[in-house]
């Protein structure tokens, strides 16, 4: 997994040894990835992939008080994107982070000030057309201790978050429902 995702973000321009050569992508990484097609997915494994083109990027600044999660969800509907992925930066009063365990999200709660160090995900649909934001997050607070995981509702903005949402074709990204895993979950090549 992590040959592909490398190769998708860091070899990608450079489909042949030529080139890569002439960025000085050093010899060991050339041998190891010499034959990863960046542009396919991994032939052979059990790993599902969709092909889409990026669109649009729509730039958002989420106020005080609003919460993360119908935020994001609310950017992606007045710009009509169903599918795509996000990156969110700013300050949280509230974290309310889920580590899944056992078929459900554990809430974890931590009160600010906080700092998003890091929040990124993806919007997609269910297979009834109900929008779904997925994101992760990673918090920070006044002593640098770092907390992360699923973005929950509750997560209420500070000063500001700033929102950057990437738009991919659309459709693109369905979600359908997995009983033995209680989880809507990317229906990637599946009927």
């Amino acid at each position: 997994m992590l040959g592909f995702l490398y190769s998708q973000l860091i070899l990608a321009p450079f489909h042949d040894n030529a080139a890569r050569q002439r960025w000085g992508i050093c010899p060991f990484v050339q041998n190891a990835f010499k034959n990863l097609d960046p542009r396919q997915c991994l032939t052979g494994s059990s790993m599902k992939c969709v092909d889409s083109k990026i669109g649009r990027a729509v730039f958002s600044r989420l106020f005080e008080d609003e919460d993360l999660l119908e935020s994001i969800a609310s950017t992606a509907k007045q710009n009509d994107v169903d599918s795509g992925f996000f990156l969110l930066i700013g300050t949280l009063k509230k974290a309310v982070l889920g580590f899944y365990k056992e078929g459900k999200y554990v809430p974890i709660e931590k009160s600010g000030p906080l700092e998003i160090v890091s929040c990124t995900g993806n919007v997609s649909v269910k297979d009834d057309g109900e929008l779904v934001v997925h994101g992760h997050i990673v918090v920070g607070d006044s002593k640098g201790d770092a907390f992360g995981g699923h973005v929950l509702p509750g997560c209420f903005v500070d000063v500001t978050a700033e929102l950057v949402l990437i738009e991919v074709e659309k459709g693109s990204l369905v979600r359908k429902f997995e009983p033995e895993r209680n989880l809507y979950l990317w229906a990637l090549g599946r009927a």
